[in-house]
Protein backbone atom coordinates (compact mmCIF):
# COMPACT_ATOMS: atom_id res chain seq x y z
CA UNK A 1 0.00 0.00 0.00
CA UNK A 2 1.20 3.63 -1.11
CA UNK A 3 2.10 5.53 2.28
CA UNK A 4 0.70 9.20 1.12
CA UNK A 5 1.75 10.88 4.38
CA UNK A 6 5.50 9.62 3.81
CA UNK A 7 5.63 10.57 -0.04
CA UNK A 8 4.24 13.96 0.98
CA UNK A 9 6.81 14.42 3.72
CA UNK A 10 9.08 13.39 1.29
CA UNK A 11 8.32 15.90 -1.40
CA UNK A 12 8.25 18.90 1.37
CA UNK A 13 11.76 18.16 2.66
CA UNK A 14 12.87 18.21 -0.91
CA UNK A 15 10.88 21.08 -1.64
CA UNK A 16 11.39 23.16 1.60
CA UNK A 17 8.48 24.96 3.64
CA UNK A 18 8.69 28.41 1.53
CA UNK A 19 8.20 26.25 -1.13
CA UNK A 20 5.98 23.26 -0.15
CA UNK A 21 3.13 25.96 1.59
CA UNK A 22 3.60 28.36 -1.88
CA UNK A 23 2.09 25.38 -3.90
CA UNK A 24 -0.33 24.15 -1.78
CA UNK A 25 -1.58 27.42 -1.22
CA UNK A 26 -1.52 28.25 -4.81
CA UNK A 27 -3.65 25.59 -5.42
CA UNK A 28 -6.27 25.76 -3.03
CA UNK A 29 -6.21 29.38 -3.98
CA UNK A 30 -6.56 28.29 -7.79
CA UNK A 31 -9.74 26.18 -6.79
CA UNK A 32 -11.25 29.01 -5.82
CA UNK A 33 -10.26 31.32 -7.98
CA UNK A 34 -12.37 28.80 -10.59
CA UNK A 35 -15.31 29.58 -8.45
CA UNK A 36 -14.68 33.24 -8.51
CA UNK A 37 -13.73 33.47 -12.06
CA UNK A 38 -17.17 31.72 -12.40
CA UNK A 39 -18.64 34.55 -10.72
CA UNK A 40 -17.03 37.34 -11.95
CA UNK A 41 -17.43 36.27 -16.05
CA UNK A 42 -20.67 34.42 -15.71
CA UNK A 43 -22.89 35.34 -12.81
CA UNK A 44 -21.70 39.66 -12.42
CA UNK A 45 -22.14 40.01 -16.22
CA UNK A 46 -25.73 37.95 -16.23
CA UNK A 47 -26.99 40.40 -13.40
CA UNK A 48 -25.26 43.63 -13.33
CA UNK A 49 -26.30 45.65 -16.84
CA UNK A 50 -23.07 46.42 -18.93
CA UNK A 51 -23.51 50.12 -17.93
CA UNK A 52 -22.90 49.62 -14.71
CA UNK A 53 -20.52 46.50 -15.14
CA UNK A 54 -17.39 49.05 -15.08
CA UNK A 55 -18.11 50.51 -12.00
CA UNK A 56 -17.54 47.06 -10.30
CA UNK A 57 -14.21 47.58 -10.01
CA UNK A 58 -13.47 51.27 -8.59
CA UNK A 59 -16.31 50.69 -6.45
CA UNK A 60 -14.36 47.83 -5.29
CA UNK A 61 -11.36 49.62 -5.29
CA UNK A 62 -13.20 52.52 -3.20
CA UNK A 63 -14.02 50.22 -1.01
CA UNK A 64 -10.61 49.08 -0.55
CA UNK A 65 -9.38 52.74 0.57
CA UNK A 66 -11.93 52.98 2.84
CA UNK A 67 -10.30 50.08 4.64
CA UNK A 68 -6.76 51.49 4.02
CA UNK A 69 -6.23 52.45 7.65
CA UNK A 70 -6.73 48.69 8.81
CA UNK A 71 -4.51 47.39 5.77
CA UNK A 72 -1.86 49.70 6.98
CA UNK A 73 -2.02 48.01 10.40
CA UNK A 74 -1.76 44.50 9.47
CA UNK A 75 1.43 44.92 8.15
CA UNK A 76 3.45 45.77 11.60
CA UNK A 77 0.78 43.76 13.25
CA UNK A 78 1.85 40.43 11.56
CA UNK A 79 5.85 41.51 11.88
CA UNK A 80 6.04 41.89 15.57
CA UNK A 81 3.22 39.14 16.24
CA UNK A 82 5.65 36.80 14.63
CA UNK A 83 8.58 38.39 16.13
CA UNK A 84 7.38 37.58 19.65
CA UNK A 85 5.94 34.31 18.98
CA UNK A 86 9.37 33.56 18.02
CA UNK A 87 10.54 34.82 21.30
CA UNK A 88 7.90 32.86 22.61
CA UNK A 89 6.32 36.01 24.67
CA UNK A 90 2.81 34.76 24.32
CA UNK A 91 2.08 37.48 26.90
CA UNK A 92 3.17 40.07 24.67
CA UNK A 93 1.06 38.60 21.88
CA UNK A 94 -1.84 38.60 23.61
CA UNK A 95 -1.36 42.08 24.69
CA UNK A 96 -0.56 42.89 21.30
CA UNK A 97 -3.86 41.46 19.77
CA UNK A 98 -6.11 42.52 22.06
CA UNK A 99 -4.92 46.40 21.32
CA UNK A 100 -4.86 46.18 17.46
CA UNK A 101 -8.71 44.69 17.82
CA UNK A 102 -9.86 47.71 19.66
CA UNK A 103 -7.78 49.90 17.72
CA UNK A 104 -9.56 48.18 14.65
CA UNK A 105 -12.96 48.78 15.78
CA UNK A 106 -12.06 52.19 16.81
CA UNK A 107 -10.99 52.76 12.86
CA UNK A 108 -13.86 51.03 11.66
CA UNK A 109 -16.41 53.40 13.13
CA UNK A 110 -14.55 56.50 12.16
CA UNK A 111 -13.98 55.43 8.69
CA UNK A 112 -17.67 54.53 8.23
CA UNK A 113 -18.58 57.99 9.05
CA UNK A 114 -16.47 59.82 6.93
CA UNK A 115 -17.45 57.40 3.83
CA UNK A 116 -20.99 58.05 4.25
CA UNK A 117 -20.69 61.65 3.21
CA UNK A 118 -18.25 61.53 0.33
CA UNK A 119 -19.91 58.02 -1.69
CA UNK A 120 -22.37 60.18 -3.10
CA UNK A 121 -19.27 62.20 -5.07
CA UNK A 122 -17.99 58.61 -6.05
CA UNK A 123 -21.79 57.75 -7.21
CA UNK A 124 -21.88 60.31 -9.69
CA UNK A 125 -18.82 60.11 -11.11
CA UNK A 126 -19.03 56.10 -12.01
CA UNK A 127 -22.34 56.65 -13.24
CA UNK A 128 -24.75 54.31 -10.77
CA UNK A 129 -27.20 55.20 -8.67
CA UNK A 130 -27.05 55.60 -4.47
CA UNK A 131 -28.65 54.16 -2.03
CA UNK A 132 -28.28 51.27 -0.10
CA UNK A 133 -25.34 50.39 -2.15
CA UNK A 134 -23.57 52.88 -0.20
CA UNK A 135 -23.68 51.46 2.90
CA UNK A 136 -22.58 48.09 1.52
CA UNK A 137 -19.73 49.21 -0.60
CA UNK A 138 -18.37 51.35 3.23
CA UNK A 139 -19.11 47.74 4.79
CA UNK A 140 -17.68 45.60 2.49
CA UNK A 141 -14.23 47.69 2.41
CA UNK A 142 -14.41 47.78 6.53
CA UNK A 143 -14.89 44.23 7.20
CA UNK A 144 -13.09 43.16 3.76
CA UNK A 145 -9.99 45.14 5.90
CA UNK A 146 -10.70 43.52 9.19
CA UNK A 147 -10.75 40.24 8.05
CA UNK A 148 -7.82 39.96 6.89
CA UNK A 149 -6.16 40.96 11.18
CA UNK A 150 -7.83 37.74 12.33
CA UNK A 151 -6.01 36.01 8.91
CA UNK A 152 -3.08 37.58 9.74
CA UNK A 153 -2.76 36.09 13.07
CA UNK A 154 -3.21 32.75 11.66
CA UNK A 155 -0.51 33.49 9.02
CA UNK A 156 1.91 34.34 11.97
CA UNK A 157 1.05 31.20 13.66
CA UNK A 158 1.64 29.29 10.29
CA UNK A 159 -1.66 28.03 10.85
CA UNK A 160 -1.29 27.29 6.70
CA UNK A 161 -3.68 24.45 6.69
CA UNK A 162 -6.81 26.25 7.90
CA UNK A 163 -6.36 29.13 5.95
CA UNK A 164 -6.56 26.97 2.74
CA UNK A 165 -9.83 25.95 3.65
CA UNK A 166 -10.87 29.16 5.16
CA UNK A 167 -9.61 29.90 1.02
CA UNK A 168 -11.68 27.71 -0.38
CA UNK A 169 -14.47 27.55 1.58
CA UNK A 170 -14.87 31.42 1.12
CA UNK A 171 -15.16 30.97 -2.66
CA UNK A 172 -17.98 28.76 -1.84
CA UNK A 173 -20.05 30.77 0.50
CA UNK A 174 -19.96 33.49 -1.88
CA UNK A 175 -20.77 31.27 -4.89
CA UNK A 176 -23.95 30.64 -2.98
CA UNK A 177 -24.61 33.91 -1.54
CA UNK A 178 -24.11 35.63 -5.07
CA UNK A 179 -26.78 33.10 -6.61
CA UNK A 180 -29.30 34.01 -4.06
CA UNK A 181 -28.47 38.27 -3.79
CA UNK A 182 -27.52 39.30 -7.55
CA UNK A 183 -30.60 38.51 -9.22
CA UNK A 184 -32.82 40.20 -6.45
CA UNK A 185 -30.45 42.95 -5.92
CA UNK A 186 -27.89 43.17 -8.72
CA UNK A 187 -24.75 45.49 -8.34
CA UNK A 188 -25.73 45.70 -4.49
CA UNK A 189 -26.21 41.93 -4.83
CA UNK A 190 -22.35 41.80 -5.66
CA UNK A 191 -20.80 44.00 -2.63
CA UNK A 192 -23.03 41.24 0.45
CA UNK A 193 -21.51 38.57 -1.49
CA UNK A 194 -18.01 40.25 -0.68
CA UNK A 195 -19.47 40.91 3.08
CA UNK A 196 -20.74 37.18 3.92
CA UNK A 197 -17.22 35.27 3.22
CA UNK A 198 -15.27 37.69 4.99
CA UNK A 199 -17.71 37.66 8.16
CA UNK A 200 -17.69 34.15 8.26
CA UNK A 201 -13.77 33.68 8.13
CA UNK A 202 -13.77 36.30 11.46
CA UNK A 203 -15.66 33.94 13.35
CA UNK A 204 -13.97 30.77 12.35
CA UNK A 205 -10.54 32.69 13.17
CA UNK A 206 -11.50 33.69 16.24
CA UNK A 207 -12.30 30.25 17.58
CA UNK A 208 -8.75 29.10 16.33
CA UNK A 209 -7.16 32.04 18.30
CA UNK A 210 -9.11 31.61 21.24
CA UNK A 211 -8.22 28.13 21.85
CA UNK A 212 -4.39 28.91 21.05
CA UNK A 213 -4.11 31.84 23.16
CA UNK A 214 -5.71 30.01 26.35
CA UNK A 215 -7.32 32.18 29.63
CA UNK A 216 -4.07 30.83 31.47
CA UNK A 217 -1.49 32.89 29.43
CA UNK A 218 -1.19 36.65 30.94
CA UNK A 219 -1.03 39.61 28.94
CA UNK A 220 2.55 41.34 29.48
CA UNK A 221 3.17 44.93 28.04
CA UNK A 222 4.88 45.33 24.73
CA UNK A 223 5.17 49.22 23.91
CA UNK A 224 7.30 50.75 26.26
CA UNK A 225 9.67 48.48 24.54
CA UNK A 226 8.97 48.83 21.24
CA UNK A 227 7.58 51.72 20.54
CA UNK A 228 10.15 53.71 18.64
CA UNK A 229 10.34 50.82 15.76
CA UNK A 230 6.48 49.89 15.65
CA UNK A 231 5.96 53.95 14.63
CA UNK A 232 9.15 53.70 12.20
CA UNK A 233 7.78 50.47 10.66
CA UNK A 234 4.20 51.61 10.52
CA UNK A 235 5.24 54.95 8.48
CA UNK A 236 7.14 53.33 5.90
CA UNK A 237 4.65 50.38 5.55
CA UNK A 238 1.97 53.48 5.13
CA UNK A 239 3.52 55.62 2.56
CA UNK A 240 4.11 52.50 0.53
CA UNK A 241 0.19 51.37 1.21
CA UNK A 242 -1.23 54.44 0.79
CA UNK A 243 0.13 55.01 -2.34
CA UNK A 244 -0.60 51.54 -3.74
CA UNK A 245 -4.26 51.64 -2.81
CA UNK A 246 -4.43 55.46 -4.14
CA UNK A 247 -3.16 54.54 -7.21
CA UNK A 248 -4.83 51.60 -8.01
CA UNK A 249 -8.10 53.45 -7.44
CA UNK A 250 -7.19 56.10 -9.22
CA UNK A 251 -6.16 53.39 -12.40
CA UNK A 252 -10.28 52.15 -12.05
CA UNK A 253 -11.58 55.11 -11.77
CA UNK A 254 -9.88 56.89 -14.46
CA UNK A 255 -10.68 54.50 -16.65
CA UNK A 256 -14.58 54.02 -15.65
CA UNK A 257 -15.08 57.82 -15.25
CA UNK A 258 -13.21 58.95 -18.57
CA UNK A 259 -13.51 56.21 -21.04
CA UNK A 260 -17.07 54.80 -22.93
CA UNK A 261 -18.92 52.09 -20.72
CA UNK A 262 -17.71 49.69 -23.23
CA UNK A 263 -14.18 50.05 -22.55
CA UNK A 264 -14.53 50.49 -18.95
CA UNK A 265 -16.46 46.70 -19.24
CA UNK A 266 -13.79 45.09 -21.52
CA UNK A 267 -11.48 46.41 -19.35
CA UNK A 268 -13.00 44.62 -16.16
CA UNK A 269 -13.66 41.48 -18.58
CA UNK A 270 -9.73 41.20 -19.18
CA UNK A 271 -9.04 41.85 -15.69
CA UNK A 272 -10.61 38.85 -14.28
CA UNK A 273 -8.61 36.67 -16.23
CA UNK A 274 -5.25 39.06 -15.97
CA UNK A 275 -5.25 39.05 -12.22
CA UNK A 276 -4.55 35.31 -11.85
CA UNK A 277 -1.12 35.88 -12.81
CA UNK A 278 -0.51 37.85 -9.72
CA UNK A 279 -1.67 35.10 -7.49
CA UNK A 280 1.70 33.16 -7.54
CA UNK A 281 3.56 35.73 -6.49
CA UNK A 282 0.45 36.41 -3.87
CA UNK A 283 0.52 33.12 -2.64
CA UNK A 284 4.26 33.14 -2.00
CA UNK A 285 4.15 36.61 -0.53
CA UNK A 286 1.40 35.15 2.43
CA UNK A 287 4.02 32.08 3.31
CA UNK A 288 7.42 34.07 2.54
CA UNK A 289 6.35 36.92 5.05
CA UNK A 290 6.39 34.64 8.38
CA UNK A 291 8.99 32.09 7.57
CA UNK A 292 11.34 35.42 6.34
CA UNK A 293 10.05 37.62 9.82
CA UNK A 294 10.58 34.69 11.64
CA UNK A 295 14.47 34.07 10.65
CA UNK A 296 15.07 37.69 11.40
CA UNK A 297 13.34 37.39 14.82
CA UNK A 298 15.81 34.55 15.60
CA UNK A 299 18.39 36.44 14.19
CA UNK A 300 19.13 32.98 11.93
CA UNK A 301 21.57 32.94 8.72
CA UNK A 302 19.40 34.08 5.64
CA UNK A 303 18.52 30.73 3.60
CA UNK A 304 16.25 31.89 0.48
CA UNK A 305 18.11 33.93 -2.07
CA UNK A 306 16.00 36.77 -3.01
CA UNK A 307 17.33 36.71 -6.56
CA UNK A 308 16.61 33.34 -7.00
CA UNK A 309 12.79 33.51 -5.88
CA UNK A 310 12.19 37.02 -7.62
CA UNK A 311 13.45 35.35 -10.77
CA UNK A 312 10.84 31.80 -10.20
CA UNK A 313 7.94 34.04 -9.57
CA UNK A 314 8.46 35.88 -12.46
CA UNK A 315 9.16 33.14 -15.11
CA UNK A 316 6.47 30.84 -13.91
CA UNK A 317 3.87 33.75 -13.94
CA UNK A 318 4.86 34.43 -17.35
CA UNK A 319 4.98 30.73 -18.44
CA UNK A 320 0.72 30.94 -16.47
CA UNK A 321 0.49 33.64 -19.36
CA UNK A 322 1.16 32.07 -22.26
CA UNK A 323 -0.98 29.26 -21.07
CA UNK A 324 -4.04 31.62 -20.33
CA UNK A 325 -4.05 33.35 -23.69
CA UNK A 326 -5.28 30.95 -26.05
CA UNK A 327 -8.20 30.07 -23.84
CA UNK A 328 -8.98 33.64 -23.06
CA UNK A 329 -9.17 33.94 -26.46
CA UNK A 330 -11.28 30.88 -27.32
CA UNK A 331 -13.70 32.01 -24.40
CA UNK A 332 -14.52 35.16 -26.07
CA UNK A 333 -14.88 33.63 -29.55
CA UNK A 334 -16.98 30.64 -28.30
CA UNK A 335 -19.29 32.89 -25.99
CA UNK A 336 -21.61 34.89 -29.09
CA UNK A 337 -21.97 37.61 -25.95
CA UNK A 338 -18.18 38.32 -25.52
CA UNK A 339 -17.04 38.61 -29.21
CA UNK A 340 -17.03 42.73 -28.79
CA UNK A 341 -14.39 41.76 -26.32
CA UNK A 342 -11.88 39.91 -28.93
CA UNK A 343 -11.13 43.60 -29.63
CA UNK A 344 -9.52 43.90 -26.31
CA UNK A 345 -6.96 40.71 -26.80
CA UNK A 346 -3.71 43.10 -27.65
CA UNK A 347 -4.47 45.24 -24.04
CA UNK A 348 -5.22 41.42 -22.25
CA UNK A 349 -1.50 40.80 -23.06
CA UNK A 350 -0.20 44.06 -21.33
CA UNK A 351 -2.36 43.88 -18.19
CA UNK A 352 -0.87 40.29 -17.96
CA UNK A 353 3.14 42.08 -18.26
CA UNK A 354 1.84 45.02 -15.42
CA UNK A 355 0.30 42.21 -13.13
CA UNK A 356 3.37 39.20 -13.46
CA UNK A 357 5.16 42.86 -12.36
CA UNK A 358 3.29 43.48 -9.58
CA UNK A 359 3.64 40.22 -8.26
CA UNK A 360 7.01 40.53 -8.58
CA UNK A 361 6.86 43.58 -6.76
CA UNK A 362 4.97 41.82 -4.20
CA UNK A 363 7.29 39.28 -3.29
CA UNK A 364 10.09 42.10 -3.07
CA UNK A 365 8.00 44.20 -0.48
CA UNK A 366 6.97 41.03 1.60
CA UNK A 367 10.80 40.07 1.59
CA UNK A 368 12.39 43.93 2.67
CA UNK A 369 9.37 44.64 5.25
CA UNK A 370 9.64 41.47 6.47
CA UNK A 371 13.29 41.96 7.59
CA UNK A 372 12.36 45.69 8.73
CA UNK A 373 14.26 46.82 5.40
CA UNK A 374 13.00 50.01 3.56
CA UNK A 375 15.45 50.67 0.85
CA UNK A 376 13.62 50.54 -2.11
CA UNK A 377 10.05 51.45 -0.39
CA UNK A 378 10.82 55.16 -1.28
CA UNK A 379 11.45 54.43 -4.71
CA UNK A 380 8.30 52.30 -5.00
CA UNK A 381 6.21 54.84 -3.66
CA UNK A 382 7.50 57.76 -5.75
CA UNK A 383 6.26 55.68 -8.84
CA UNK A 384 3.00 54.65 -7.50
CA UNK A 385 2.39 58.53 -6.75
CA UNK A 386 3.89 59.65 -10.29
CA UNK A 387 1.84 57.05 -12.13
CA UNK A 388 -1.54 58.32 -10.65
CA UNK A 389 -0.45 62.09 -11.42
CA UNK A 390 0.50 61.33 -14.33
CA UNK A 391 -3.04 59.04 -15.53
CA UNK A 392 -5.21 62.33 -14.01
CA UNK A 393 -3.13 65.05 -15.28
CA UNK A 394 -2.86 63.29 -18.96
CA UNK A 395 -6.93 62.54 -18.78
CA UNK A 396 -7.73 65.61 -17.57
CA UNK A 397 -5.36 68.11 -19.89
CA UNK A 398 -8.65 70.34 -20.73
CA UNK A 399 -8.20 71.78 -17.17
CA UNK A 400 -4.65 72.85 -18.08
CA UNK A 401 -6.08 74.32 -21.14
CA UNK A 402 -5.40 78.26 -20.30
CA UNK A 403 -1.83 77.29 -19.27
CA UNK A 404 -0.71 75.44 -22.16
CA UNK A 405 0.86 76.33 -25.76
CA UNK A 406 -2.15 76.28 -28.30
CA UNK A 407 0.08 73.73 -30.04
CA UNK A 408 0.41 71.31 -27.21
CA UNK A 409 -3.03 71.25 -26.08
CA UNK A 410 -4.19 70.74 -29.95
CA UNK A 411 -1.81 67.84 -29.87
CA UNK A 412 -2.87 66.82 -27.00
CA UNK A 413 -6.42 66.45 -28.31
CA UNK A 414 -5.24 65.15 -31.85
CA UNK A 415 -3.61 62.50 -29.80
CA UNK A 416 -6.66 61.47 -27.41
CA UNK A 417 -4.94 59.92 -24.25
CA UNK A 418 -8.86 58.89 -22.99
CA UNK A 419 -8.16 55.44 -24.46
CA UNK A 420 -7.36 51.81 -22.64
CA UNK A 421 -4.76 51.44 -24.52
CA UNK A 422 -2.95 54.69 -23.46
CA UNK A 423 -3.62 54.31 -20.17
CA UNK A 424 -2.67 50.59 -19.98
CA UNK A 425 0.57 52.05 -21.61
CA UNK A 426 1.20 54.49 -19.13
CA UNK A 427 0.91 51.77 -16.78
CA UNK A 428 2.89 49.06 -18.15
CA UNK A 429 5.55 51.91 -18.24
CA UNK A 430 5.47 52.36 -14.73
CA UNK A 431 5.57 48.99 -13.84
CA UNK A 432 8.54 48.25 -16.18
CA UNK A 433 10.41 51.12 -13.85
CA UNK A 434 9.67 49.34 -11.13
CA UNK A 435 11.17 45.97 -12.02
CA UNK A 436 13.94 47.68 -13.63
CA UNK A 437 14.54 49.25 -9.92
CA UNK A 438 14.24 46.06 -8.08
CA UNK A 439 17.03 44.25 -10.22
CA UNK A 440 19.03 46.89 -10.45
CA UNK A 441 19.35 47.65 -6.46
CA UNK A 442 19.47 43.58 -5.87
CA UNK A 443 22.69 43.15 -8.30
CA UNK A 444 24.27 45.80 -6.32
CA UNK A 445 23.48 44.53 -3.32
CA UNK A 446 25.10 40.55 -4.52
CA UNK A 447 28.08 42.60 -6.33
CA UNK A 448 28.68 44.41 -2.57
CA UNK A 449 28.95 41.08 -1.11
CA UNK A 450 25.16 41.55 1.03
CA UNK A 451 23.39 38.83 1.03
CA UNK A 452 19.68 39.51 -0.39
CA UNK A 453 18.42 36.01 1.30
Amino acid sequence: MIDVYRIKEKIKSSLGELWWYTIVLFMTQQLGAVINTFIGLWLVPKYVPQEELGAVLPLTSIGGLIGLPLTILMIPFMKFLTKYMAQEEYGKVKALLRDVFVLSSIILLMFSGLAYFFMPFVFERMRVENGLLSMLIICSGLIGALSPLFSTALQALKKFRILNLLSIGGACLRFITLLICLPIRGLSGYFVGAIVPSVASIMISLLVLRKRLNQHIKRQAYWNDDWKPILKYTAWIGLLYGSLYSVVTIENMVIRHRLPDVESAGYYMISRFAEILMSFGLSLSFVLFPIIADEHARRKGEGYDLYQILRKVFFISLLFGVVLFPIVYFLFWYKAAWHAYLAFMDMFVILCIVQVIRGVTQCYVTYETARSQVRLLPFLAICYIMEGFVLVALTRYGAFASWMPIRLFDAIAKFNPCRLSVILGIILSFNLIILLGLFIAIHRARGTGRSEA
